[in-house]
């Protein structure tokens, strides 16, 4: 597994982990039969943004890893 190979791999696995501490939210908000407060949707907010972060990260991962199999095909 190469460099970028590994960087997809750990920014899988971010996302998963904010994905996670959203629906984590969502389900005490249910659980507790209230709505989010304002802390909990701050905290929806930027776990959001860090997943959107996170995308544009992975992007330019895969474009490189794209190079680099493109490199190794020629």
């Amino acid at each position: 597994m190469n460099r970028y190979e590994q960087e997809i791999k750990g920014i899988d696995q971010k996302q998963v982990e904010h994905a996670q501490a959203i629906q984590d939210l969502y389900a005490l908000e249910e659980k507790e039969d209230r709505g989010l407060d304002a802390d909990e949707r701050l905290k929806v907010e930027e776990h959001t943004k860090a997943i959107r972060v996170l995308d544009e990260a992975k992007a330019e991962a895969e474009a490189n890893l794209r190079t680099i199999h493109d490199a190794q095909d020629v």
